[in-house]
């Protein structure tokens, strides 16, 4: 039996199709505002779909360069590198 969608997209409609595959779970980042500005805060907004009939955990991991482009170290700091999520099975049509 051929794997059929029968899901409504919302990710893939609201990210034009641009979003990356993590097995059962993808994934579309964002930055506010973009471009960044050197010595600014920046948002970063992570929205997950779980495309399979079953609960998913996920871990998201925020990597930020260790030194800056003059070398420095310890220039970008995040409040949370780190961050569990439970995706629960899709549901639609109700």
């Amino acid at each position: 039996m051929a794997d059929t969608q029968n899901f409504p997209d919302i990710l893939g409609y609201v990210s034009k199709n641009l979003r990356a595959d993590f097995g059962p779970v993808q994934a579309v980042m964002a930055l506010a505002p973009n471009p960044v500005k050197a010595g600014r805060a920046v948002t970063v907004v992570v929205v997950l779909q779980n495309v399979v009939d079953a609960p998913v955990e996920v871990l998201t991991t925020l990597e930020v360069p260790e030194r800056d482009l003059d070398g420095k170290p310890k220039r970008f700091i995040a409040k949370s590198q780190r961050l569990a999520s439970a995706c629960r099975r899709p549901r639609s049509g109700w």
